[in-house]
């Protein structure tokens, strides 16, 4: 089974995501422009994804809690082996990131809607 298809699948038959947000799965976005030549962020597919069914009704998913976390504390630091705080770690990175939508990626999304029967 693809990877993607069995994300679907899953996301389908679950009640509750929860996805683990952090300054390394965002990095990626920051390239994107809302253009048909950027490249396909699968991250954002996931959690468009997520969005969409949520939305739609589609499959059980009812909720989606994100859960954001910093980078980890390195081996040798007084706080190892917490995680630190995602906003001292990646404080600008929102500011950083397009609202405009990435077409690539959207297409992505309404693929995989459609390959589940969802119009």
């Amino acid at each position: 089974e693809d990877w993607q298809e069995g994300f679907l699948n899953g996301l389908m038959r679950t009640l509750v995501a929860v996805p683990l947000v952090s300054g390394g799965m965002l990095q990626p976005m920051r390239r994107l422009k809302g253009r048909e030549d950027d490249p396909k962020d699968n991250v954002l597919v996931e959690l468009s994804l997520m969005q969409a069914i949520v939305e739609g009704g589609f499959g059980s998913l009812v909720t989606v809690y994100p859960v954001i976390v910093g980078r980890p504390k390195p081996a040798g630091d007084p706080q190892y082996p917490y995680i630190g705080n995602f906003f001292q770690d990646h404080g600008g990175i929102f500011d950083e990131i397009t609202e405009e939508v990435s077409p690539p990626s959207m297409h992505a999304v309404r693929a995989c809607l459609a390959r589940q029967g969802v119009p």
